[in-house]
């Protein structure tokens, strides 16, 4: 029926005057393929794929993953917390060296459009990485190797946003592996998966603050980078600047600190060993 009426209103339409019909089926389609609703989509599909192979697969509650009812409110704003603080001590670390500066605010730049396309690609990529990888791994062989799978698996993911040559592409791998271990971290404070996404929220908000985002869209701040490669990255950017990773790090003892509290025990997968 509404093929029918789809088609009849564009054999009666003016194609220089697009009908009420058209403009929404157009609208709608601009908008389905905006990074906003594409992060949704992907996010949606993932919760679901995911809970239904933990039904069906893996016979466990959707609870389990760690979408908990307790701890959403406080281990985002935590977790938003902590992802922020790395890229700011970064920034500020860089800005006391004198090769980072600012010259005012990016007019262009969309604070809510950040705010809803890190959410959806923090909770499509957390549900699956730490929610699903890192407890599958670690159910069979351990947590040491599961953050190190899940965060290799994580690299590897984020190839496909990057267009570049195959050794800046090795590099990004390795980059956001180590972006992979704070997040595993994250989970496992509280094995549940509010704070990961909260830290990858803040830290992927914060850049798009700072430097950059991973659309290639221009930073909230209009910025200055000039110094030695070394703290700058040179031609691969601040990913590549070891300020990043000591931050990385600071952030990933701590919260390995908070982890080593006997707070919960493995979930139980009843994978075979």
């Amino acid at each position: 029926m509404i093929s029918v009426w789809l088609a009849l209103n564009a054999l009666v339409s003016n194609p220089t005057q697009p009908s009420f019909v058209q403009k929404v089926i157009g609208n709608l389609a601009a908008f389905i393929f905006t990074p906003v609703a594409i992060e949704c989509q992907l996010a949606i599909s993932s919760i679901i794929v995911l809970a239904i192979m933990i039904g069906v697969i893996d016979r466990r509650s959707f609870s389990s993953l760690g979408f908990t009812r307790s701890g959403i409110i406080s281990d985002t704003f935590w977790g938003m917390l902590a992802g922020t603080a790395i890229v700011v001590c970064y920034s500020a670390l860089m800005l006391l060296l004198g090769y980072y500066w600012f010259y005012g605010l990016n007019r262009s730049y969309s604070l809510v459009t950040s705010l809803a396309l890190f959410l959806f690609a923090s909770i499509s990529e957390e549900s699956v990485f730490r929610g699903y990888i890192l407890q599958t791994v670690e159910a069979r062989w351990g947590t040491k190797v599961a953050v190190a799978v899940s965060s290799l698996a994580f690299g590897l993911y984020h190839i496909w946003y990057w267009k570049a040559k195959i050794p800046i592409l090795i590099f990004r791998v390795f980059y956001d592996g180590m972006i992979g271990v704070p997040l595993a971290a994250a989970y496992l404070v509280r094995r549940r998966l509010w704070m990961p996404i909260g830290l990858h929220w803040g830290y992927d908000l914060a850049w798009s603050l700072f430097a950059y985002d991973a659309f290639g869209n221009p930073p909230g701040l209009v910025i200055g980078v000039a110094g030695p490669a070394f703290f700058t990255g040179g031609r691969f950017g601040a990913p590549a600047s070891p300020l990043l990773y000591m931050s990385m790090i600071l952030a990933s003892l701590i919260l390995i600190q908070f982890a080593k509290r006997p707070i919960q025990q493995p979930i139980k997968t009843d994978i075979p060993k």
